[in-house]
């Protein structure tokens, strides 16, 4: 029985996994935080409360993202369903920062863990945070709910990275190490808010549901592909038997934005992409060295995607600038 039910999630496509995980773990993280109440009920710690708050505010983001790519909503509904898990993210991050700034402000008792232990929580934690940013890549062009929940992961495993640091820390008997574990928990908590603000504003910039389009000649195909031969900006254009290539940036490591047109008589068609085969065109002695060096690289890399997709986002509405540059305009009927 077991065999048949996991022979038909492996079946499954990438997007109907991302489903069936993110109604599973929203129950998941209701039990959880169910839990959590009980111990804070018998307890009396109000902390406790805070903690479960959270895993409500996550479980309850990812719900509302699996109704949204169900109901195929419309774009009034949309951005009132996104908003709602933006906000429910952003409050989670707020409940974090509060829940791990006690350990800045209390002079609370140490936990022990036992090596074992702590090296397991590492390696579980760090195994996350991979799948977390993978999910994000390959999700790309999935849709905004899709990506939406591999946001949440992505904060889920960020404060799994929070409790390796308080395991390793117990384990080597750290001095103030309250205090660091309170720090790096509360910057964890201001970069889940982030995800909060980028989960708003991401549909607005982003090339999901916007890499076609089409431009129309104001006046002549002649005049406009000469005016585009004879561009000198920051772009590189490359046109060639009836085909226009535009780059618009192109790193061995982060990859490469482009729009691939082919030129009409009328009208050029075309479409963004994004094409990265940086790890796949390594040999295989490289791919081992990056995977042995992930735990360290992985946040330098990190980073500098970060500035990459600040740096190329909004991409259509750069396209349809250049592009009226070169006296077309866009077909909204395309």
């Amino acid at each position: 029985m077991l065999k048949k039910y996991i022979k038909k999630y492996y079946n499954k496509t990438f997007e109907e996994k991302i489903e069936f995980s993110s109604i599973f773990s929203f129950f998941v993280n209701i039990v959880i935080a169910i839990g959590k109440i009980i111990i804070g009920f018998f307890s009396s710690s109000y902390f406790f409360l805070v903690s479960a708050g959270i895993n409500i505010c996550l479980g309850f983001a990812k719900k509302e993202c699996y109704a949204g790519i169900k109901n195929g909503l419309k774009e009034k509904q949309f951005d009132r369903k996104n908003l709602k898990v933006a906000l429910l993210v952003m409050l989670a991050g707020l409940m974090y920062i509060l829940y791990m700034g006690r350990l800045i402000v209390f002079d609370l008792s140490k936990p022990e863990y036992d090596i074992l232990i702590a090296i397991g929580i590492a390696t579980v934690s760090f195994v996350e945070l991979t799948f977390a940013i993978i999910g994000i890549v390959r999700v790309k062009f999935s849709g905004h709910f899709y990506r939406n929940i591999k946001i949440i992961n992505l904060s889920s495993a960020c404060s799994a990275m929070v409790t390796t640091q308080i395991a390793l820390l117990a384990f080597t008997n750290a001095n103030n190490s309250n205090f660091y574990n309170g720090l790096f928990g509360v910057a964890v908590g201001f970069f889940t808010i982030i995800l909060g603000i980028f989960i708003l504003i991401l549909p607005k910039i982003s090339m999901n549901g916007k890499t076609h389009n089409e431009y129309i000649y104001k006046t002549s195909k002649d005049e406009t592909i000469s005016k585009i031969k004879n561009y000198q900006g920051k772009y590189k254009i490359t046109v060639e038997d009836n085909k226009i290539e535009i780059i618009f940036a192109n790193s061995k490591v982060y990859g490469k934005y482009c729009y691939d047109g082919i030129i009409g008589e009328n009208d050029i068609i075309g479409d963004l992409k994004y094409e990265n085969h940086f790890f796949k065109n390594l040999n295989l002695i490289w791919k081992i060295i990056l995977i042995i060096l992930s735990e360290i690289l992985i946040f330098v890399w990190l980073i500098g995607k970060f500035i990459e997709f600040i740096k190329n986002s909004n991409l259509p509405k750069k396209l349809t600038k250049l592009m009226n540059s070169f006296d077309t305009e866009k077909n909204y009927n395309s």
